[in-house]
């Protein structure tokens, strides 16, 4: 599995794609995985949002703090995801990502996981900014390095 990078702009193409073109042809919901922030005291997974059509998760949006073990008790399927989006960086809403990306390799998945995600500013980095400084080498996760292929990354 390797993560594909995709600017904003870029968005309406995803989502003008055959999958999402018709959602009155498609059985779709929205499943909370976490709706809590930054506290460790909430008994809350941080936010988390799973979009589902016809039973399939589709798009997952943030996955914050303890997300990942929600992902997994939903019974979501990873090879049925189609993109992450992040609304932003901040770590309520984007810390479970490694744990995401780690458990790819448990999958059999072989296509690429569209990433969608902010332009960066003064305060945070870009998507493909994040990205990059989590799994390059010498990043904080760069023993995953190969789970993002930087070719695959588009800007534009």
């Amino acid at each position: 599995m390797k993560l594909l990078l995709l600017k904003p702009a870029l968005t309406s193409l995803l989502l003008h794609g055959s999958v999402w073109a018709n959602c009155l042809d498609h059985s779709v919901a929205l499943q909370v995985l976490g709706s809590g922030g930054p506290e460790i005291d909430d008994q809350r997974a941080s936010s988390s949002y799973l979009v589902w059509a016809d039973n399939k998760a589709l798009a997952l949006i943030d996955i914050g703090g303890g997300a990942s073990l929600n992902y997994e008790l939903s019974g979501a399927k990873f090879n049925d995801l189609d993109v992450v989006a992040f609304s932003h960086f901040h770590v309520d809403h984007s810390a479970d990502f490694p744990v995401l990306v780690k458990g790819s390799y448990f999958s059999p998945r072989l296509r690429p996981l569209a990433i969608l995600g902010p332009d960066g500013n003064q305060l945070m980095p870009s998507t493909v900014g994040f990205v990059q400084n989590m799994f390059a080498t010498g990043g904080n996760f760069g023993y995953l390095n190969n789970f993002v292929e930087p070719n695959a990354i588009v800007i534009g």
